[in-house]
């Protein structure tokens, strides 16, 4: 709930379509203070329970304007996100840290609060706003300085999870991205070789690396969201 007066409060959703910025900030709020107050180990373990909490019913940021039943409630039908604006939400805040980076990830989280730094030191709640998730990638896209659209029409305006497909041929390892005809997803993906992990670039959704007879795994610290 504390985070709530910075997800929620501070920052408030224009409409019921983009419940999810509050809800999925504020419950990824949980593992970031697990692993400043514990470690990374505990903060790994959240994500994973919270990952067995995603339905994927429906996309969590549909397109406004919605009403309270349809995006919160579940029960009221296939097209409702019900839980996932919270654990899907939160998920979509692990993988975009992975995507661009500790360092920017954290100043995208600052100015999702604050777009104007002076904004900072404001006690007379002229800093709370409300928000659209259209505006929100703006600001994400100007911090990292990069095109950022892909990763968030597959992961909030759409209900399917990209796949990842692995082939091992002649010591080769190939890895793509299926998220549908079409659709570009340059999600890196983290493969550990022979105890080290590498960080693989998928530019235009596929990449090969050469293993040989080396031991590896794909994707073992569950970086990104994904299908199972």
């Amino acid at each position: 709930e504390l985070a709530h007066v910075r997800c929620g409060i501070r920052v408030t959703a224009k409409d019921w379509a983009d419940f999810w910025i509050h809800e999925g900030s504020g419950t990824y709020m949980q593992p970031l203070y697990l692993e400043q107050r514990v470690g990374s180990e505990a903060y790994r373990k959240k994500m994973k329970i919270d990952l067995k909490r995603v339905l994927n019913k429906a996309a969590i940021a549909p397109q406004p304007p919605r009403t309270t039943d349809s995006i919160y409630f579940a029960q009221s039908g296939d097209d409702a996100p019900g839980g996932d604006i919270y654990f899907k939400g939160s998920w979509v805040c692990h993988s975009l840290r992975w995507l661009v980076g500790d360092e920017a990830f954290f100043e995208v989280l600052r100015r999702w609060a604050y777009p104007d730094p002076s904004s900072e030191k404001t006690t007379d709640g002229s800093a709370v706003r409300l928000v659209t998730t259209d505006e929100l990638i703006a600001i994400a896209e100007r911090v990292t300085e990069r095109d950022l659209g892909w990763f968030f029409d597959v992961y909030v305006r759409s209900a399917t999870l990209p796949q990842l497909e692995e082939a091992l041929e002649g010591g080769v390892l190939t890895l793509r991205w299926d998220v549908g005809e079409g659709v570009a997803f340059p999600m890196p993906v983290e493969v550990v070789l022979d105890g080290e992990p590498r960080r693989v670039d998928l530019l235009d959704g596929t990449a090969t690396l050469e293993v040989g007879a080396a031991e590896f795994e794909v994707a073992p610290a569950m970086r990104v969201l994904r299908r199972p």
